[in-house]
């Protein structure tokens, strides 16, 4: 009983995709919407032409969008990078370079500097 009922939604879709495929035969003549039809239009009268410029620019727009999106996206990808980075400069403080000026002196004085204590004297 469990082969019989787990051949019947095969059936079923053996049937629907048969039906599917009579159904685009059928209306196979009325659909002429691909490019390649347009040549066959292309009698040389001025509908014909018009027609023809529309797929132009049509392939021309559909050609141009993945460069378009990548494009779009990684303008965008870099702006957040960019706008964080200013964030994140604006705040943390600027580091100063070290000059030998800004330096502390030494705690430990060297011997013959004028920082030593003459000996002898408490």
């Amino acid at each position: 009983m469990s082969n019989r009922s787990q051949s019947r939604p095969d059936s079923r879709r053996c049937v629907a995709a048969l039906a599917a495929l009579a159904l685009v035969l059928a209306l196979g003549g009325i659909a002429q919407a691909c490019p390649t039809c347009g040549s066959g239009m292309a009698d040389g009268s001025e509908a014909g032409q018009k027609m023809l410029n529309g797929w132009f620019w049509s392939i021309v727009f559909m050609m141009s969008m993945p460069f378009a999106i990548v494009a779009s996206l990684g303008g965008y990808m870099y702006w957040i990078v960019r706008k964080s980075r200013q964030a994140l400069s604006a705040a943390t403080p600027a580091a100063t370079p070290v000059t030998s000026r800004d330096r502390a002196p030494a705690t430990a004085a060297r011997p013959g500097s004028a920082n030593v204590a003459p000996s002898g004297t408490n």
